[in-house]
């Protein structure tokens, strides 16, 4: 999942899902995007 990096309620949710924040990247100049997984064992 991503959404932007600097999208506050997303991350929020994602994080109370329990998804795991991986490393921002930017597809083009300008564009941070957060890079989310969510892990099951």
């Amino acid at each position: 999942m991503t959404t932007g990096a600097a999208n506050d309620p997303a991350v929020a949710l994602y994080k109370r899902l329990g998804f795991t924040r991986g490393e921002d990247f930017q597809p083009v100049p300008g564009l941070n995007m957060a890079h989310f997984e969510l892990r099951r064992h």
